[in-house]
């Protein structure tokens, strides 16, 4: 958003809200511009438009508020059908367990974690699977969820910079764990 289009906000802020009188409204600007700076207008207005029409209290909202309002990427499977798309993968998951893995929605994936699961559930006893299984399952799927409707709430940059991370610390990982296989097999051929 750029500092004017900030200025119809809390134009819009001000009219709408008898009490919403910034001290320094240059200040004000300044630091909704700052936290605001990665967000389209069209999404913060309608936002505000949404908090508005919802609005019990009679306080103009913060910035956190209408990011929480905004519309993100939309998450429309339910529960059931996330499972029901587990379940059909596990029927042909014995063997070919990546395969149905890579075939799920990228969240059901997320909650999962890996594709030996589909593996392990595939070798499990039905009644098992259709009610322990499921429930944990479902409990799981709800987190992932919640996770990625907040991570999505991040401006872009952030989300980037976050990823960046997290994609070193699993090459980290890695190579902790390709350096002890590589201690391993030194050993095991200084045994011999």
């Amino acid at each position: 958003m750029t500092r004017d289009e900030v200025k119809e906000i809390i134009m819009i802020m001000t009219y709408t809200y008898s009490n919403y009188k910034p001290a320094d409204i240059t200040a004000t600007v300044d630091t909704w511009t700052a936290i605001l700076s990665s967000y389209q207008f069209e999404h913060i207005r309608a936002a505000l438009h949404s908090y508005i029409l919802s609005d019990t209290k009679g306080f103009a909202p913060t910035p956190g508020q209408l990011i929480d309002k905004i519309p993100i990427k939309s998450f429309d499977m339910t529960e059931m059908e996330a499972w029901g798309k587990v379940n059909k993968a596990l029927s042909n998951s014995s063997y070919h367990a990546k395969e149905e893995f890579d075939k799920l929605p990228l969240v059901v994936q997320k909650t999962l974690g890996r594709f030996e699961v589909l593996q392990e559930w595939a070798g499990m006893e039905i009644d098992t699977v259709q009610s322990v299984i499921q429930s944990n399952f479902i409990r799981n799927y709800r987190t992932v969820l919640q996770r990625e409707k907040e991570h999505n709430k991040l401006p872009t940059r952030l989300r980037e910079i976050l990823e960046a991370a997290g994609a070193k610390m699993t090459g980290i990982g890695t190579t902790v764990n390709n350096t002890n296989k590589l201690l391993e097999d030194i050993r095991g051929q200084s045994n011999d």
